[in-house]
């Protein structure tokens, strides 16, 4: 199947998140705008496939306008005429992505949602031979140990729960992989080198890494495209990497340089690979400071986190923020030692107190200071204006 090529050239994307909102913005023309500079690399560099690996929407029930974008999307790619591999992952809804997923077959376009005991295999051929493609989808030892036997024939371990990377063994083992030939598996799980990778804020995280899957497991694999961290980095050596998102999501990845990765196949052992860097819409910006050093920046479109440290209060300082930020995402304050204001006290707590001394009690607690007696009467006032209002 395929043309006969003589290296064999893939796209390595993950985690689209198509759909995603941030802090109440909603991220489509920030998606739209990487989309565009994936697919005028497709056409530029002519991929023979492009490796999808999981995610592609934020939610199991996407929106109609996500599907639509995933349709423009995945049409424009199949129109310039690569093989395009996807699985799904734990943000999807397997079933969905597993809809028509025949017909797509005769457009080169092999989905994988659902995990029934098997993964997809596809098959190409350049000059040096096959090359055995693996379509993991996301699982969890729930749906391993519902589907598999237990290969490891150890009878004790029939009614025990098995851990990820017990499940995944028992994954790679029924996929029967010649190691002779070059073979390369898509999953989207959380792989760890010795229990270590580097996450970001904008990823589901497993408390404690009860879904860590040893990397050792994919050894037999020339190459694993790996989807589900979202910051871009190898996982114990250069032929088991994460991607990462084209677009990014949280504030923890502002300096990742968002790409494309490039796996080039020449005969088996020969492998080489590269990034196309990937533009985003809008800058991330992360300040810690004064509101006046905030404020001294120029107008701009950033989607900005501030941290203010300034040591009294601050009457609108949203409002005041927005002037300059335009797209600002979170506002909040730090004590000068660099610690966070505390937990407000329960009802029980401030129940006694008039509404003026819970403030200034609430103000002493998170500021780490006594209201200052301007600040107090400026207090008082305001709820006193609040009570005659709610009377009038």
């Amino acid at each position: 199947m395929g043309k006969e090529i003589t290296t064999m050239k893939l796209f390595h994307l993950s985690d689209l998140h198509i759909g995603k909102i941030v802090n109440g913005y909603e991220m489509w023309e920030d998606q739209r705008y990487v989309f565009d500079q994936i697919l005028a690399y497709v056409r530029e560099e002519q991929p023979d496939a492009v490796m999808i690996a999981g995610d592609i929407y934020d939610k199991a029930v996407p929106s109609a306008k996500a599907v639509t974008e995933f349709d423009e999307f995945l049409t424009e790619l199949a129109d310039s005429g690569t093989i395009i591999l996807i699985i799904s992952g734990n943000h999807d809804s397997a079933e969905r992505l597993d809809f028509a997923s025949s017909i797509m077959k005769k457009q080169n376009i092999y989905m994988k949602g659902t995990y029934g005991g098997e993964a997809m295999k596809v098959t190409l051929q350049d000059k040096w031979g096959d090359v055995n493609f693996y379509l993991m989808p996301f699982v969890k030892p729930s749906n391993v140990k519902n589907t598999l036997s237990d290969l490891t024939e150890e009878p004790e371990k029939e009614s025990a729960a098995l851990t990820y990377t017990e499940a995944m063994q028992q994954v790679v083992a029924a996929m029967q992989v010649d190691p002779g030939k070059r073979n390369v598996l898509i999953a989207h799980q959380n792989v760890t080198n010795s229990g270590v990778n580097r996450r970001s804020d904008s990823e589901t995280i497993s408390i404690g890494g009860l879904d860590n899957i040893d990397r050792t497991v994919f050894d037999i694999f020339d190459y694993v495209a790996l989807g589900h961290l979202h910051s871009p980095q190898q996982i114990g050596k250069p032929e088991i990497r994460y991607c990462g998102t084209p677009v990014i999501y949280s504030m923890s990845e502002a300096d990742d340089q968002k790409s494309v990765t490039v796996v080039e196949l020449g005969e088996k052992g020969k492998l080489s690979i590269r990034e196309l860097p990937l533009n985003q819409l809008h800058a991330w910006y992360n300040f810690t400071g004064t509101l006046d050093e905030a404020m001294s920046r120029e107008a701009n479109e950033d989607y900005a986190r501030i941290v203010l440290t300034d040591k009294e209060t601050i009457i609108d300082v949203q409002a005041r923020l927005r002037t300059v930020y335009k797209n600002l995402m979170s506002v909040e304050f730090q004590m000068a030692d660099g610690s966070r204001p505390e937990q407000e006290r329960t009802l029980e707590d401030v129940k006694n107190l008039a509404p003026d001394e819970a403030f200034a009690d609430f103000y002493n607690r998170k500021m780490k200071r006594e209201l200052s007696d301007e600040n107090a009467v400026y207090i008082r006032q305001l709820i006193r204006d609040y009570y005659e209002q709610r009377q009038g």
